[in-house]
């Protein structure tokens, strides 16, 4: 939520929208991540960690940006 709040004051409502849109996909990806975790524990573990990856390139490449 502060994150929220920094980025739309600092950056705008465009801005704050992709960070939404990001956290939004982030979390569905997560889902699916729980789905084949149950199915396959090592499949949902890669997956699990693929997404920290990601989602920590995302923060550096805005924060460098930024």
């Amino acid at each position: 939520v502060i994150g929220g709040v920094v980025s739309y004051s600092i950056y705008g409502p465009k801005a704050t929208a992709a960070l939404s849109e990001k956290d939004h996909l982030i979390e569905e990806k997560r889902h699916i991540e729980l789905t084949l975790k149950k199915q396959s524990r090592l499949l949902g573990d890669l997956l699990a960690f693929e997404t920290s990856l990601q989602d920590l390139k995302t923060r550096i490449d805005g924060a460098a940006s930024g």
